[in-house]
């Protein structure tokens, strides 16, 4: 496995720290030869010349500090007869881990590689960079539980005539990041059928809100190819945003490592986004399944029931207010009945009376 690329800044914080090595590296090397002028040209005497020595050396230290201190880059430069100029700590335990080789200043590299593939797969960019093409390479050795990547930048060394002499290479270990993205592929090609029977827009991104993988109903629903989606951003295409908002699922899920959710309004749709987190098996977070649903057709029937309800409730209002008023109305002309029965009965009872008299 084999990418290149020209020499170009990259935006991860790994090859920033990177960079700032380099400023530094080249900053102390330019102290160094501009002391070492100053020695060669040193007239004033032998005290003045002994100082010079001196600071060269400080600088060197310095210089060779700053390349030994960082751990988790192979360092080494080489003439253009493939010779070693230098190399750190890092790259003398990587040439003994992969080839039981333990490299001497002076000897060509490919002397301690045992692997001819590795030979000529390497010297290949030893060469365009010693032809003068600045570039970078991600390479991968080894096999098995034994297979390592890098991120390989090459460059000239460039004297002061000009001329080519050599070269420097700078090696980062990448493998835990390549061996994620190559789970998440992996989970996406295993569940790549089922993604594509689902209606949704099912789709696994990766921590940066990269996508990894989309079922068929992704393209469709965001009108987009699978090239093109690749270069978008959840955000940007579920969205429209050129950032994370405030409270988008995908950040709430990477705080809460849980299952988040997000329903809103998208000009004539409604939109619901659930995100579930997705662990390697140090329970890493690596990516997450991303499911977008259209519910505007849900939202719509749930709105006409609102409005149903609402009615529904006017009407038992007004038809309560209605009967209220029969109510009253039937409590009065049973009081007016009653009062009326009332007085005939009394009239009847003064009739008998009356009638006893007559008698």
């Amino acid at each position: 496995m084999q990418k290149e690329e020209k020499t170009k800044v990259m935006k991860n914080q790994d090859y920033k720290t990177r960079e700032q090595l380099l400023k530094e590296i080249d900053h102390l090397s330019a102290k160094v030869d501009e002391f070492e002028r100053s020695e060669s040209q040193e007239l004033a005497g032998q005290h003045s010349g002994n100082q010079c020595q001196s600071e060269i050396i400080r600088m060197k230290i310095l210089l060779e500090s700053s390349l030994e201190s960082q751990k988790d880059l192979i360092i080494l430069s080489l003439d253009n007869k493939y010779q070693y100029l230098y190399f750190n700590r890092t790259h003398a335990e990587s040439m003994l881990n992969s080839y039981g080789s333990k490299p001497q200043i002076g000897n060509c590299i490919f002397d301690y590689m045992t692997r001819k593939d590795d030979i000529e797969n390497i010297k290949a960019h030893y060469d365009k960079a010693l032809a003068g093409e600045g570039h970078s390479i991600t390479e991968e050795y080894g096999t098995g539980d034994a297979r390592y990547f890098f991120e390989v930048r090459l460059n000239p060394i460039i004297d002061g005539k000009e001329e080519i002499i050599g070269i420097t290479s700078f090696a980062q270990n990448i493998t835990e990041r390549i061996e994620a993205e190559e789970k998440i592929k992996n989970i996406a090609a295993n569940w790549q059928t089922t993604f594509d029977a689902i209606a949704d827009a099912v789709s696994i991104i990766d921590v940066n809100y990269q996508f990894s993988s989309c079922n068929s109903s992704t393209y469709s629903f965001f009108n987009i190819n699978a090239d093109d989606i690749k270069t978008k951003k959840c955000y940007r295409l579920v969205h429209g945003t050129s950032e994370p908002f405030k409270d988008c699922p995908v950040e709430r899920m990477k705080k809460s490592k849980k299952h988040e959710t997000l329903i809103f309004n998208e000009k004539d749709k409604w939109l619901k986004v659930t995100v579930d987190p997705i662990f390697d098996d140090k329970k890493q977070l690596i990516g997450a399944v991303h499911v977008v649903s259209d519910i505007t057709k849900r939202k719509l029937v749930e709105q006409e029931l609102e409005k149903s309800r609402d009615t529904l409730e006017k009407t038992v209002k007004e038809r309560t207010r209605e009967l209220e008023d029969q109510n009253m109305k039937l409590d009065k002309a049973i009081k007016v009945f009653v009062g009326r029965e009332k007085r005939i009965r009394d009239l009847e009872k003064k009739v008998r009376l009356m009638g006893g008299k007559v008698k």
